[in-house]
């Protein structure tokens, strides 16, 4: 069975609100493998202003992962194709975001160090 499924804002330079003809609610998702900056950061206006001339408004395809489906607030993660293009890729490509994790936001610092 086909769905249409399209991305209806952009309100995160990393997530869209997605709007799918099998549910009667709009849902928020998170573009898996990448962190983009914030809109208040360095790039952020940008990499989200190339993300909305991506995707808004258009069909996309989205792949989630069932053993990685929802992040820590909530989102759907998941792989999104638009026009035959993986967004996470281009991101990438194009310098909008870089690899999940590499920030590594959230790490213990290695107490060790702080020790010496």
């Amino acid at each position: 069975m086909a769905s249409n499924i399209f991305s209806l804002g952009i309100f995160r330079s990393s997530s869209s609100c997605i709007r799918a003809d099998f549910r009667d609610f709009d849902f928020p998702i998170r573009i898996g493998r990448i962190d983009a900056p914030e809109l208040d950061e360095d790039g952020g206006k940008q990499s989200q202003e190339w993300l909305e001339q991506k995707v808004l408004n258009k069909e996309v395809t989205i792949i989630v992962d069932p053993k990685n489906r929802v992040g820590k607030f909530g989102r759907l993660i998941g792989e999104i194709l638009c026009d035959g293009e993986n967004l996470s890729e281009a991101s990438l490509r194009d310098g909008m975001s870089i690899p999940f994790g590499s920030n590594k936001e959230g790490k213990i610092p290695n107490i060790e160090v702080f020790l010496e």
